[in-house]
């Protein structure tokens, strides 16, 4: 595992640059200016992504097929993916509180649980788009898979537009109770452990 995740970096590091331009571009607006957080989805949907690009450029240089001969097995090949995917998503939070924590000192404006719920909830979103799109893939393969890796781009993107169109000064207008982002991000969290199964179960059974 510790390999295959060595080999993600070492290629997110390689074709990534985009991607982390994109998040100091993002953060550098947020925390300047105070515009509306739900602009800090666009990366979280592209660290989503990532894990297919990945996937393409695998499937470009017949890696699954080379990787036949380690002893790796195919759920390590798929877990490896979901544990990105999670690193990815865990960084640019982690960033985007950061950032966050320090305007909020800086401006001595104090996070208060609208914000935290806020978070939890932008969170639960980011995981939803590997959650669909990775047991697709796992199973087609990305070239098959194109036409329904469209369509859940155009879904989710539809989903950021409704987001940002339903923020006001950062925070989301639901119940103020902190209760409504936990279920939320917990129900998620679940989801992705359920795709993560499937994906695992597909993949073994697919030929390569």
């Amino acid at each position: 595992m510790k390999g295959l995740l060595k080999k993600d970096a070492y290629l997110l590091f390689k074709i990534g640059k985009p991607f982390f331009l994109i998040c100091i571009v993002f953060l550098a607006v947020l925390f300047y200016s105070g515009s509306n957080i739900s602009l800090s989805l666009f990366p979280c949907l592209i660290a989503g992504i990532f894990p297919v690009t990945l996937i393409s450029y695998e499937e470009r240089d017949k890696w699954q097929s080379y990787s036949a001969l380690l002893p790796v097995s195919r759920a390590k090949l798929v877990s490896e993916k979901y544990v990105f995917t999670l690193l990815l998503l865990c960084g640019w939070f982690a960033l985007l509180a950061v950032a966050f924590t320090v305007r909020s000192a800086f401006l001595d404006m104090p996070l208060g649980e609208d914000s935290v719920q806020t978070f939890l909830v932008f969170a639960a979103f980011g995981l939803c788009l590997p959650t669909v799109l990775l047991p697709a893939v796992f199973k087609l393969g990305t070239e098959k898979a194109r036409i329904f890796y469209i369509v859940i781009l155009c879904v989710f993107g539809a989903l950021f537009g409704l987001i940002g169109a339903q923020t006001k000064t950062g925070a989301f207008i639901f119940p103020e109770s902190f209760s409504f982002g936990v279920p939320v991000f917990f129900g998620a969290l679940l989801l992705f452990a359920a795709s993560w199964a499937l994906s695992i179960k597909l993949f073994q059974k697919r030929e390569l």
